[in-house]
């Protein structure tokens, strides 16, 4: 209010709200920030993300491919972007901008590990399944994270290694919990086509104990009911 053209401290303030997932507010705090100064990079940058995480993935290039264009050697830039494109669909740009990324020098080691998850993810949308493998497995061997584990599996039940899979898949829930409650679902589709029906049942009903408001919590539900009248019989 003392300083309406404080370009930094309305910045800072779409951060925070960003920070509590009051993401219309933030949008509007980066804006103003912007046509402030639309030469200054972080409120760009900043409403770019937001944007993405609100799935609005044509305003968020919109902003952010002229963003990268200027600024293509920047790292933020370039994570943003590609996220944005991954989200618009284009796998195949975000791809290269991940593998381009994965060739700078002196990339931290955490950054590493996120390139080759989001380069996995990529490869498995664009059903490069045996890619996916490698770039999913060099992520696990530097940071053992759950959603890494998560896409591994889903990774390898597809290229029909149920017991590689599998292995994954457990290690994913025992890593993540609740969080990473997809692995369940898997774990319950491998186990029926391995007609261990009562395998499949308990992997399928904590699958529904994790994610309830799961948009295919009626359809698991039906083949949890198929699943005891099996058992029954």
């Amino acid at each position: 209010r003392l300083y309406p053209e404080y370009v930094r401290a309305r910045n800072d303030l779409g951060v925070v709200y960003m920070k509590l997932n009051r993401l219309d507010e933030a949008a509007d705090a980066f804006r103003q920030a912007s046509e402030i100064n639309k030469r200054f990079f972080h409120p760009r940058l900043n409403l770019g993300v937001v944007l993405t995480r609100q799935r609005k993935y044509k305003e968020a290039l919109d902003i952010l491919e002229p963003l990268y264009e200027e600024n293509h050697g920047m790292l933020e830039a370039r994570l943003a972007y590609a996220r944005a494109l991954e989200g618009a669909g284009q796998l195949s740009d975000a791809e290269k901008i991940y593998r381009s990324t994965l060739e700078s020098k002196n990339l931290p080691p955490a950054t590493q590990a996120d390139m080759h998850f989001c380069l996995g993810v990529v490869l498995n949308r664009q059903r490069k399944f045996g890619n996916a493998v490698t770039e999913l497995q060099k992520a696990i061997a530097i940071n053992d994270a759950a959603n890494s584990h998560l896409q591994l599996g889903a990774a390898l039940m597809l290229l029909e290694q149920p017991n590689a899979a599998e292995h994954e898949l457990l290690r994913a829930y025992e890593l993540g919990g609740q969080s990473a409650g997809a692995a369940q679902l898997l774990l319950g589709n491998i186990y029926y086509a391995q007609q261990r029906f009562s395998d499949a049942q308990r992997a399928l009903e904590q699958y529904l104990k994790d994610v309830p408001s799961a948009p295919n919590a009626p359809q698991i539900t039906r083949v949890i009911a198929d699943l005891k009248t099996r058992s029954k019989n």
